[in-house]
């Protein structure tokens, strides 16, 4: 089992998926109505469904799922996934969590009034990050720790990232309706890698 950095999963098949992050709760309910509720993840775990009807001549779509799930070997490898509504950080969003020895994880903030939820950034798309601070860091791509070297300690960071993935199945149960007409392949899952 491997994780493949490169390529990413087709960014054409992405636009359309459903889905985000899920949580494990576990509810308690007696026979007076009252409740009681108990959160089994710490952290959220993001599903996709990728599941889309290909036309055959819409630029071969089917043919390049194909090619990547045999690529990747069904559920075997994981790899980046950049989810179409959540994928980048604003100002503001992007904090640094000390990690020690210099070293600090990329993380997203997510705010709602009071509350507040921290989500580890780990497959930031290295390219588009920006590091605030004034000192000087490096990036590893490939876990999203930062790591400082001189100067001022960083501040915050904007930029974009991807979800590390894996398909839910071994199975290709694709179909086509006849030449150059429509291809299905239904309920292609996708389930966030945890580090």
């Amino acid at each position: 089992m491997a994780f493949l950095e490169s390529p990413r999963f087709p960014d054409s098949i992405s636009y359309g998926c459903q889905g985000g992050p899920t949580w494990q709760t576990a509810v308690i309910a007696v026979a007076s109505g009252h409740e009681a509720r108990n959160q089994v993840w710490e952290a959220a775990r993001h599903r996709y469904d990728v599941s889309h009807v290909y036309h055959q001549g819409d630029g071969g779509k089917l043919d390049l799922l194909r090619a990547f799930f045999l690529a990747v070997r069904g559920r075997l490898h994981g790899f980046r996934f950049q989810d179409p509504l959540d994928h980048d950080v604003a100002s503001g969003e992007g904090v640094l969590t000390s990690l020690g020895g210099g070293q600090y994880q990329l993380v997203k903030r997510y705010t709602a009034g009071a509350s507040l939820y921290d989500r580890n950034i780990t497959k930031p798309v290295a390219a588009s990050v920006a590091i605030s601070g004034g000192g000087t860091y490096n990036l590893d791509a490939t876990t999203g720790i930062v790591t400082h070297s001189a100067g001022a300690a960083p501040t915050g960071w904007t930029g974009e990232f991807d979800v590390p993935v894996r398909f839910e199945t071994d199975v290709m149960a694709a179909s086509v309706d006849g030449p150059h007409e429509y291809g299905h392949w239904q309920a292609i899952s996708l389930i966030e890698i945890r580090p």
